[in-house]
């Protein structure tokens, strides 16, 4: 299997530039590794912390699109640029809120953890 690095040289050297599509598959692999590094093995998170990845991977895709759409030079009405960053502001609130929600479980469980050692420990 590839590795990141592997894969954006080798992009590099074949297009001298990242075009949007690289890029964006770049951040869904960079995505995926985060999500597999969050995942708790535990029968009653796992699959709540992949619907939240799945809403991430569509709203990335749809920050991408809309900054595809803010660096089209075709597009140069102030109101369309305007609503455009509004939509971006709005979809990168919601990326962040749903990045928090997916640490959640993990946090959870290393601060049980922490919690039941402290309890777990005689007093002196």
């Amino acid at each position: 299997m590839e590795t990141f690095d592997g894969y954006t040289k080798r992009v590099m050297t074949n297009n001298n530039k990242l075009d949007s599509e690289n890029v964006r598959k770049i951040r869904i692999a960079i995505q995926a590794a985060a999500s597999a590094d969050l995942l708790t093995n535990d029968k009653d998170w796992d699959p709540y912390l992949r619907y939240i990845q799945h809403a991430i991977d569509i709203i990335s895709d749809m920050i991408s699109k809309r900054e595809e759409q803010l660096h089209n030079p075709h597009v140069v009405n102030h109101e369309a640029i305007l609503l455009i960053k509004l939509a971006l502001a709005d979809l990168n609130g919601q990326k962040l809120a749903l990045l928090w929600a997916i640490e959640l479980p993990k946090q959870i469980k290393e601060t049980g953890e922490i919690a039941k050692d402290l309890y777990d420990t005689p007093e002196e």
